[in-house]
Formats: structure tokens, C-alpha cells, sequence
């Protein structure tokens, strides 16, 4: 056993869904937490919890497991249906990948209205207002801020990136190939038999070099 280790915080519950490493051995966890005592590191996106709700988190750990490079909530904080009703929201990170510089590719799924979507990324806002939905995000090398974070139609089960930083992901019976900036999707298409009865489900992708 090199190292073992938990993460989260001390005051509810939190879970990892995946993990991923970089070329030099460091650990990408994602996830999702209640706490709100998770622990955040300086400069991270988002260091501060929402009152109700499911929250998800993106992590990075050093080589030896002794420290956090860096820590981040990835939430939303509410759902706005628009008509002056509001509710508390989920937000869950479910898939990571890593490529060959660091940067750190997380996917999800999310029903909140104000998710953190970049300007100029595929969909900046939710398809379906406070239905479940994806996400996908990628971040700087340092954790610090998003390259782009989009919107996805519906809740992300895997991601994958190829050489050229484009990402693969799947949710439900749906692929779709995002381009580098994160600002388009490349394709779209459906995998499994008829849409009815449903239980045709993508929980993993991988591509080559």
C-alpha cells in the first residue's frame, strides 16, 4: 500500500465516483459531497458550499497522497423555474480523464439553472430548465478556473480525451465528440435498440492515440 487516504468533509457524507492519473503519478478525483466543510484549496473555482443539495467536487492529490494540489466545488447553487418558484439542486461529478499536460476533464450531470457554463462554450444554458441534465468542464492546469464548462442535454456517465484535447463523452444512449475550445460538438449519435422500453445505458468510452 503506497498511500491511502479520505477525502472529504467531517459533517456529511461525500463519495468519489472516479479517479484518473497524470503522466507523473498525481491522483484526479471526482465526486460528489453533502458537506460543507469539504476541503477547498486557494484560488479554487468555487470554495464555498451551498445550504441544501448535492454537490460535486473535483480534486487533485500529489504523487506521495499527502497533499491536495487542488480542491474545487463543482456546483450549481439552485434551480429557477422561472416563475418565481425555486428548489435546491444536484450536482454530481461522475467521470474524470486526464491528458498529457494536466489538464483535468470532468463530466456529470447537474438540474441547476446556474451551473458555472463558460461564455462562448456548446451550451451555456440548460436544455431542459430544471430537468435532470450534464455537464462537462475542463480545467486549468492548476485548478484555479475553468478552459470552458457547457452544458450537456443530458447526465454524463464517461469521459475520454484523444491527443488533440477533444472530448469523448456518453450519457443514456447518447455519444458526442466536443471539440478542443469545448465549443461545439463534433458529432452526436445514439447507441443501444429502440427508445422503447429504455434501459440502454453508455457507462463507458475510451479512444485511442
Amino acid at each position: 500500500l503506497v498511500y491511502s487516504t479520505i477525502v472529504g468533509g467531517t459533517n456529511n457524507g461525500s463519495g468519489a465516483n472516479a479517479i484518473a492519473l497524470s503522466r507523473c503519478g498525481e491522483a484526479f478525483i471526482a465526486g460528489w459531497t453533502y458537506a460543507t466543510d469539504f476541503p477547498t484549496t486557494p484560488g479554487a473555482p468555487r470554495r464555498t458550499a451551498i445550504a441544501e443539495g448535492i454537490m460535486g467536487f473535483v480534486s487533485k492529490l500529489d504523487q506521495a497522497g499527502t497533499a491536495l494540489l487542488y480542491s474545487t466545488y463543482l456546483t450549481g447553487t439552485v434551480i429557477d423555474y422561472g416563475d418565481g418558484y425555486f428548489s435546491s439542486q444536484n450536482t454530481e461529478a461522475t467521470a474524470i480523464a486526464v491528458d498529457a499536460t494536466g489538464h483535468a476533464f470532468v463530466a456529470g450531470s447537474t438540474n441547476a439553472t446556474d451551473f458555472p457554463a463558460t461564455p462562448g462554450s456548446w451550451n451555456t444554458a440548460p436544455t431542459y430548465p430544471g430537468s435532470p441534465g450534464g455537464f462537462a468542464a475542463k480545467l486549468n492546469t492548476d485548478g484555479t478556473g475553468f478552459l470552458y464548462s457547457t452544458y450537456v442535454p443530458v447526465g454524463l456517465e464517461t469521459i475520454a480525451v484523444d491527443a488533440a484535447g477533444s472530448a469523448y463523452m456518453a450519457g443514456g444512449r447518447v455519444v458526442w465528440k466536443l471539440d478542443s475550445a469545448g465549443a461545439s460538438a463534433a458529432y452526436e449519435f445514439l447507441v443501444g435498440g429502440s427508445w422503447y422500453p429504455p434501459g440502454d445505458t453508455a457507462q463507458a468510452i475510451a479512444v485511442d492515440a
